[in-house]
């Protein structure tokens, strides 16, 4: 179920918040803490329940300052303001479903049992909920059957973490992996009987490395996933929440399921990327029961466990990881392995074996594509080599003799060298760090005529050589750092091509400072759509 998070300082803001997202959720939520005082006041003396909340099941989440709410008053007066809004409102609401939210600590109140005795009284259920913020805890599992166990039986465990990097979204997903298994085998934990309602369990990664729990909540088997609106002064209600819509419309996510197959980009940043717009409507259009999600990815190794335990069936790679994902297969090759190894940080993981690669891969050093062949090994690739040529050449159809300047030495680079290389072109190859811009210069030696040079004003006599094409491969100008110009020393003639292969923004100060020269502009959105094209083809193939 998609969970709208009602944020509004007022009634008529909730209201209004209800409307504008109508169709996109599945159960409201109600944070109480976040309405001024006077509209909490009014809410539990009015007579009839609101009109927007007939019809859908509703939270009621009371939130403290100490668990990321806003209410930094006394306990007792939460938890008895709680108790008399389900008295006035139940009967009215509780044919959709009534849920409280009360934390695991106030099981000891005499307040939160009177909450809960209250809620249970007109139907209504507990989720009893405990948040971390600073960590990921070693074992997720074990603070699941302590939620579930300190209440009443059928009670709701729920259980947000901070997950700061790619080791805890594994740890995190596994929990989730293992406590949906274990109550499928009648485990029911510290929570009694193994009815299926005490299977259910809301499981939530916060901040940008939890946001794949929020999509794939249906395909580890979470309650829910909690959604909202952005507001004025702030994002979300919690790190790591999108909008209903988006989770409705972009990701499909009342389409998923357990047997959802799972697709995705790596990278870091990766949340601002057009990859899970493009391949979702992809699938869309195919009719596959498929969904392709943004993983930001600090820890490569990590990743492939994860793809071992979603059975992720490929992923876009994106920076900074395109050179270490190639590794993979440059020393599956030198081994001549395509077996499953241990990774960094844990030797027995049960990680996908590797496979084949192919020859743009090989030759460029990176990789951007990854799929699983029919016997589930990796198989890399590389489109972006065929994805950066083809809108050049729409532009420019011979490339033979054309100096062209390649700013950046990273994965990226490599393919835009050997294209521009492979096609005949003479390439200068600049960058910040001048011994990066020589050795990529130095390993492409034997394709064609390729000089290097430091990112710097010096560098203006040689870049006036190759400055028929302008090609910028790095992250400079890209968001958030959308002042920055890796070219500021250079003055547009208005003869040159500028191919700019970032597209967010989708003009960068680069890119204005060379219209405004008059110099034609090939931007990020065509090499994106270009190679995500061929991607698309790629994962069709699994």
């Amino acid at each position: 179920m998609i969970c709208f998070t009602l944020s509004a300082d007022t009634l008529e803001g909730v209201s209004a918040q209800v409307n504008r997202y109508r169709g996109c959720f599945d159960i409201l939520e109600l944070r109480l803490d976040l309405l001024r005082q006077d509209e909490r006041e009014r809410l539990v003396h009015d007579t009839a329940s609101p009109a927007w909340a007939i019809g859908v099941p509703l939270i009621l989440t009371f939130r403290r300052l100490s668990d990321g709410g806003a209410w930094n008053g006394d306990d007792t007066e939460r938890l008895n303001y709680l108790s008399a809004l389900v008295e006035q409102h139940a009967e009215g609401l509780v044919g959709e479903g009534l849920f409280l939210d009360l934390e695991d600590d106030v099981v000891a109140h005499d307040a939160g049992r009177k909450a809960a005795d209250v809620a249970a009284r007109y139907g209504g259920e507990i989720i009893r909920s405990r948040h971390v913020f600073d960590r990921t805890p070693e074992d997720p599992v074990a603070v699941l059957r302590e939620l579930a166990g300190c209440g009443d039986p059928g009670e709701i465990p729920k259980l947000a973490v901070q997950v700061r990097g790619s080791r805890d979204l594994v740890r995190l997903v596994r929990a989730a992996i293992a406590w949906l298994d274990g109550m499928d085998a009648g485990d029911a934990g510290a929570g009694g009987a193994g009815e299926a309602r005490d299977k259910r369990a809301i499981i939530v990664g916060m901040g940008a490395y939890g946001f794949p729990t929020r999509v794939l909540a249906p395909r580890i088997g979470s309650f829910l996933s909690y959604s909202s609106e952005p507001s004025k002064g702030r994002e979300h209600v919690a790190p790591g929440q999108i909008d209903p819509r988006s989770m409705a419309e972009l990701y499909r996510y009342r389409s998923l399921g357990p047997t959802t197959e799972v697709f995705g980009i790596i990278g870091n940043p990766v949340l601002h990327s057009r990859s899970p717009a493009f391949h979702n409507a992809e699938f869309d259009r195919k009719g596959r029961n498929a969904v392709y999600v943004p993983f930001p990815t600090d820890d490569v190794p990590a990743f492939r466990e994860l793809m071992a335990l979603l059975h992720i069936r490929g992923v876009s790679v994106t920076i900074p990881h395109k050179e270490m994902v190639a590794d993979w297969f440059r020393a599956a090759g030198a081994e001549g392995a395509s077996r499953a190894v241990g990774t960094a940080g844990d030797p027995g993981a049960d990680v996908p074996a590797v496979g084949e690669a192919s020859t743009e891969l090989l030759a460029v050093g990176a990789c951007n594509t990854v799929i699983r062949d029919a016997d589930g090994r990796l198989v890399g690739a590389n489109t972006d080599v065929a994805g950066f040529l083809e809108p050049l050449r729409s532009r420019v159809p011979e490339l033979r003799d054309r100096g062209v300047t390649v700013i950046g030495a990273g994965g990226a680079a490599r393919a835009v060298v050997y294209g521009l290389l492979s096609s005949g072109a003479r390439v200068l190859v600049l960058n910040r760090t001048l011994h990066r811009a020589e050795s990529l210069a130095g390993e492409y030696a034997k394709l064609g005529q390729v000089t290097a040079g430091a990112l710097e004003p010096g560098s203006l006599p040689a870049l006036r050589l190759h400055n028929d094409i302008l090609v910028q491969t790095t992250s400079v100008g890209m968001q958030p750092d959308t002042d920055a110009d890796p070219l500021a020393f250079y003055e547009f003639a208005g003869t040159e091509v500028l191919y700019e292969i970032i597209y967010t923004p989708p003009v960068t100060r680069l890119v204005a400072r060379a219209k405004e020269a008059g110099c034609l502009v090939i931007g990020g959105e065509e090499m994106f759509l270009a190679q995500a094209k061929l991607q698309s083809d790629l994962f069709a193939q699994t």
